[in-house]
């Protein structure tokens, strides 16, 4: 990455954890791999971090049927 390109990317980070509201960014593919999420969302999921977060999810935006008893 350029140091243009990771200016802009502290920036819109900064914007989004600043948001008053969860925040995902994914890739828009099959996967729907989990590219950001800001701290907002992270915490409503419960989670204490980032490493958290994609643990809990999967590292996907995906809908996950859960297992019923």
């Amino acid at each position: 990455m350029t140091q243009e390109s990771l200016t802009y990317t502290a920036i819109m980070e900064h914007v989004m954890d600043g948001m008053p509201g969860g925040v995902l960014v994914y890739r828009d593919d099959e996967k729907e791999e989990i590219l950001y999420t800001n701290s907002w969302l992270i915490h409503m999921f419960g989670c204490h971090d980032m490493d958290d977060f994609m643990a809990v999810t999967g590292g996907s935006s995906q809908r996950r049927e859960r297992k019923r008893r």
